[in-house]
């Protein structure tokens, strides 16, 4: 249902056509290189600690694809920042009305990009206030992911196992992010987590 509404606003959007479609990841890369798409629109599922590698590794294989992300998440700001970083040419929450879609897609489709009012705000908060940015901004690509994941329930084994790391890895990841957080326990990661909007 969703992938059908994206594809209706992308028809109305001038100068914009659909190249192809994939229910999921598998394959993104064979998929890219057979379309080979200006503008990949690409929904990231709800608090997902593997996309950012996904984003990484497009950027890296397709750097010139412009990467246009949606997210589960109501908050812009959460991952605004970090996915920028990356190199994202844009970024909506899903919840966005469909006019802030198209806008999006015209402005990145057009070679520019796509801000949106609550993560403007967000890097501006933390441009002129330091002190306002969250502990988690802190965090490296990959202790970030752990810190997703653990605040969704996996345990540190179920992240080796699922990242191909060992368990002393994932645990020593999970020591740094208690550490640059200033908290104890994984419990208080959660909470941090729900607080800051990072996991539903």
């Amino acid at each position: 249902m969703f992938r059908y509404g994206v594809r209706q606003i992308l028809e109305s959007v001038p100068d914009c056509h659909l190249v192809g479609e994939a229910e999921d990841t598998d394959g993104l890369d064979a998929f890219l290189r057979r379309h080979k798409p200006h503008m990949l629109f690409m929904a990231l599922p709800d608090e997902d600690a593997g996309g950012l590698a996904a984003i990484g590794q497009i950027r890296e294989s397709h750097p010139q694809i412009r990467l246009l992300l949606n997210s589960g998440s109501t908050d812009a700001g959460a991952y605004g920042v970090r996915l920028m970083k990356l190199g994202v040419h844009g970024f909506l929450c899903r919840r966005q009305p469909v006019d802030d879609y198209r806008q999006a897609i015209a402005t990145v489709v057009a070679g520019q990009r796509y801000i949106s009012t609550a993560l403007a705000q967000q890097m501006a908060d933390t441009l002129y206030d330091p002190d306002h940015r969250p502990g988690h901004e802190g965090l490296s690509d990959r202790e970030f992911q752990t810190m997703l994941m653990l605040a969704s329930g996996l345990s540190v084994s179920d992240i080796a196992e699922k990242e191909g790391l060992s368990v002393k890895t994932v645990s020593e990841y999970r020591s740094r992010v208690l550490r640059k957080l200033g908290l104890r326990h994984t419990i208080e990661l959660i909470q941090y987590a729900f607080r800051q909007r990072l996991v539903r």
